[in-house]
């Protein structure tokens, strides 16, 4: 899906449409991504090697 078109005289490349397809499946991901990293910080804190601000 296009986000954009007419400004420029090429296509976008092939890479950053795939990367821009993605975008709605990095969405539904964003939530578990981040409660992993809030979980995982929370035990490095409980381990000592990170210390709360």
């Amino acid at each position: 899906m296009a986000l954009w078109g007419g400004r420029f005289a090429g296509g976008s490349s092939n890479m950053f449409r795939q990367v821009n397809d993605s975008i709605g499946f990095d969405q539904v991901m964003a939530t578990q991504d981040m409660t992993g990293s809030i979980v995982w910080s929370r035990a490095l804190c409980k381990a000592g090697v990170l210390t709360q601000a």
